[in-house]
């Protein structure tokens, strides 16, 4: 499962804007500020967190990398994933190259909606 937080105009808070799977309706409206929960963090140390994939989380994974243009958080992508014979499904190089990619997009595109 994956989730794409994006960052409100100027504040230090995010959405949420899409996911993976169908959202609730609470979810849809779901604000994280910067700090708070998995995402919030990534967003307030500008780097990838992850939490689980050892032998006593039940075999889950969460990942949260900020979508970062230069300096400036623009969103956060997280995923939640399986272990997998020992080893992590979510591959953090490819979820980094996705983040890289999606948060030059995002910027533009936010920069372009501002003017």
């Amino acid at each position: 499962m994956c989730q794409l937080y994006l960052r409100e105009s100027e504040s230090e808070s995010l959405l949420l804007q899409a996911a993976s799977t169908p959202l609730d309706p609470l979810a849809a409206r779901e604000h994280l500020h910067f700090g708070q929960g998995v995402a919030g963090r990534a967003a307030v140390l500008r780097r990838a967190v992850a939490l689980g994939g050892g032998a006593d989380d039940a075999g889950l994974c969460y990942t949260a990398i900020p979508l970062l243009a230069g300096e400036e958080v623009v969103g956060v992508l997280a995923a939640q994933g399986e272990r997998v014979t020992g080893e992590a499904e979510l591959d953090m190089e490819r979820l980094q190259a996705a983040a890289d990619a999606l948060a030059d997009e995002l910027a533009g595109a936010l920069r372009s909606a501002r003017m």
